[in-house]
Parts: C-alpha cells; sequence; structure tokens
C-alpha cells in the first residue's frame, strides 16, 4: 500500500506543526469574536460553549485517527498527533471555562445542581480530569523520563474517548445525523486501539510457533540433501566400484551403499538408514 504523507524538509516540519496549532484556534478566535460583537444570536454564551464541545469532538476523533490511518491506509501524519491531541485538550479547557464562568458565573452550588439536574456534565468534567496529565506530559521530556510508563498513562485516552462520547450523546434530546456520525467513529476508534495490542500479542504467538516448527524441521531436511548429494555423487561413478566410489565421500557408509548401482538404489539405501537412525533415537 502506498503510503500518503506530507514531504517536508526537516527545517519545515516544526513550522508545519505551528501552523496546524494556528488553524486548530482559528475556529474558537473567530467564534469568539462573533460572540464579541453580538452576532452569535439569542445565547451567545450557549451557542459558544456548545461549539467549542463539537469542536474538542472533532479534534478527538482525528488524534485517535491517526494511527488506524497509517495501520490501514499507509496516511502518515504522527508527527502532528501530539498536536492534535493538545489542541483537543485546549478546546475541552476552553469549554469547561465557558461553562464555569460565562453559564454558572463560578458559582459552586449552581454547578452542582446542574450536574445533579444533567448527569452528563460529569461524564464530561472526567473526561477533562483524565486529559491534564495526558496534556502535561505531550512533551519529549516527559517521554524521556517516563520511559514505558508514558505509553501506559496515555492509554487513559481511551477512557477519554469514551467519557466523551457519552457526554455527547447525553447532551442533546435527539441525536441528529452529525452528532450520530461523531459517536459511531468514537465507538470505532475505541474498538480498534482497543484491538490492536491483542492483535499484536496474536501475531508475536503465531510467529514463533512458526519458528519453532521450522527450527525442527530444519535438521531433517539437512539430512535429506547430504543423503541426495551423496547418491548423485556415487550415480555420478558408476565407472568405477560403487563401494569404493562412495568411500571417497563417506568412509563410514561404504559398506552400506556397496552394490548400488543405481541412483534409485542409493535413495531407496538412504532411506532405510535414515528411518533406522531415526527409531534408535
Amino acid at each position: 500500500m502506498a503510503t500518503l504523507s506530507i514531504s517536508l524538509p526537516k527545517r519545515w516540519q516544526s513550522a508545519s506543526v505551528w501552523a496546524l496549532y494556528t488553524v486548530g484556534l482559528l475556529p474558537a478566535a473567530w467564534t469568539f469574536y462573533l460572540g464579541a460583537t453580538d452576532q452569535l444570536g439569542a445565547d451567545p454564551v450557549k451557542t459558544f460553549e456548545l461549539f467549542l464541545g463539537l469542536w474538542t469532538i472533532r479534534f478527538l476523533i482525528l488524534t485517535l485517527a491517526v494511527s488506524p490511518a497509517r495501520d490501514l491506509l499507509g496516511w502518515n501524519y504522527l508527527r502532528y498527533r501530539r498536536a492534535l491531541g493538545l489542541l483537543t485538550f485546549y478546546y475541552a479547557l476552553m469549554h469547561f471555562t465557558v461553562y464555569m464562568v460565562l453559564d454558572q458565573a463560578l458559582d459552586i452550588s449552581m454547578v452542582v445542581s446542574d450536574v445533579l439536574k444533567r448527569p452528563f456534565i460529569m461524564f464530561g468534567m472526567a473526561g477533562l480530569a483524565f486529559l491534564v496529565p495526558l496534556a502535561l506530559t505531550s512533551n519529549n521530556l516527559s517521554i524521556r523520563r517516563l520511559g514505558p510508563h508514558w505509553v501506559r498513562l496515555h492509554r487513559l485516552v481511551y477512557i477519554v474517548a469514551a467519557a466523551g462520547a457519552v457526554h455527547f450523546a447525553l447532551s442533546t434530546k435527539v441525536l441528529g445525523l452529525e452528532q450520530s456520525v461523531y459517536i459511531s467513529l468514537l465507538i470505532l476508534l475505541i474498538l480498534y486501539r482497543s484491538y490492536r495490542p491483542i492483535a499484536r500479542s496474536l501475531k508475536a504467538r503465531n510467529g514463533r510457533g512458526r519458528q519453532g516448527q521450522q527450527t525442527a524441521i530444519q535438521p531433517a531436511s539437512c539430512r535429506l540433501k547430504r543423503i541426495v548429494s551423496i547418491a548423485k555423487s556415487a550415480t555420478q561413478c558408476r565407472s568405477k566400484h560403487p563401494a569404493q566410489s562412495i568411500s571417497t565421500l563417506n568412509p563410514r557408509v561404504s559398506d552400506t551403499f556397496a552394490g548400488a548401482a543405481t541412483f534409485k538404489e542409493v535413495v531407496s539405501v538412504c532411506s532405510v538408514v535414515a528411518c533406522r537412525r531415526r527409531r534408535a533415537q
């Protein structure tokens, strides 16, 4: 399968990542401008809050889709996965901030009452809480210090995706086509990323089994090659006495092959000798 990726000079790769951050934050900046200029309708706070939540889901889907796109389609964009993950966190944090500051006015009693009335809010808060350590450790220094623990820590993204899907599904009374597509994609990506380690483990186990079988078959195939080689050499020297010609190749088997004048007879004798050796072992 052909690999689809953006081939950029090394000096431009870092710039392309920063360009992704800039482009990714433009929707939030533009919508904030519309809200500040009173162009978001009758309830600008709620509109802005829902808009940020929608883009959180979009960037989460893109983050989870990077590895499957490489495995299944050959699209190699791994260098942008960290930026997409951090954009997911930034939009989730802005979504939460608008809810707490502009919607609930930092009134904890109102927040508690709203959470009890709409429990799906707890799933969104849980998803944001799990995103925090992922965002804080999305850097090269954390990768070096945490080592293999970094990979295990970032598997929390599965929990984030599940919490986000539940929060998104329950936040609307009727699921539209767009919401259904996003939720379906999240479920498929969670299932794929959960199945991939199991598939790798099974593949490695099957590979070890085939390697063991090949190791067991190899000595027998080597013995057969030696037998055929001796048989061919013996038939090529038919002008001489069979025992004499074979003894020049392997003196130990001269008595065994004495009188065998044809290639078929030599191979038959070799097969009998090999069977007797296997039974003796």
